[in-house]
């Protein structure tokens, strides 16, 4: 139980395991559903967000930050996709004088 944890603090790894076993077996989640898959949306959650890799890091426990960086590099890499898209639509909004 995680009855002697503060409030919001983070869950047991037994609690965890505990909650999405009895998931999968009411059918609930899918049969192949473990607690790893919530690490990796924390991570790319994280990231999409702009946390920064070293808060990111110490976050998933990573020694270090390169392994975050190699897990998930990833995540910064479609965003700079999309600002990369994006940017036609962002420079459109800009108005050049007739003196210049």
């Amino acid at each position: 139980m995680n009855l002697d944890r503060p409030l919001l603090a983070a869950l047991h790894e037994g609690t965890v395991r505990d909650k999405v076993s009895a998931l999968c077996k009411k059918s609930i989640a899918p049969a192949s559903w473990t607690p790893h898959w919530f690490r990796y949306s924390h991570a790319t959650a994280l990231l999409l967000v702009g946390t920064s890799e070293w808060v990111a890091s110490r976050r998933l426990g990573h020694a270090q930050v390169q392994t975050t960086l190699d897990l998930y590099g990833w995540v910064r890499e479609d965003e700079a996709l999309r600002a990369a898209a994006n940017w036609k639509s962002y420079i459109s909004a800009w108005q050049v004088g007739d003196g210049l």
